[in-house]
């Protein structure tokens, strides 16, 4: 599901900040990706991994992925390897290292850390910004 954060105002000038669907969005629009999973199952569901691409035409923000129970990491190659955040590096044509800034995230990755019930539901969710 895909949502933007809107900043509404009431008569008393308080501001409160509401998820709407995503309809028509624009270059610097923020996007909220919600990935929403249940346990169909009889049985408990172990080693459950989400993996979502930053869409093209986007960049990942920063800090922004979430789980409960969850494990994050990221890929700047397309999901071919994962690691956390201070453990990415890119190689510059030089031949020097620098590390991995958060709009070069290709790929994001949730490992759930403990079993989900049957009938059990749960949620991941990133935001990327539009280019």
């Amino acid at each position: 599901m895909a949502q933007q954060a809107v900043v509404e105002t009431d008569a008393a000038g308080n501001r409160q900040v509401k998820r709407v669907a995503a309809k028509k969005v624009v270059p610097g629009d923020e996007v909220i990706y919600r990935i929403d999973f249940e346990n169909t199952g009889a049985e408990v569901a172990e080693h459950i991994v989400i993996r979502n691409p930053v869409p093209e035409h986007t960049r990942y923000k920063a800090g922004s992925a979430a789980g409960m129970e969850t494990e994050i990491s990221y890929s700047i190659d397309g999901g071919n390897h994962f690691d956390s955040p201070e453990n990415l590096t890119v190689i510059e044509a030089d031949g020097t290292t620098r590390p991995a800034a958060a709009n070069e995230y290709t790929t994001i990755r949730w490992h759930y850390t403990r079993g989900l019930q049957p009938g059990e539901k749960s949620s991941v969710e990133y935001a990327v910004v539009i280019q």
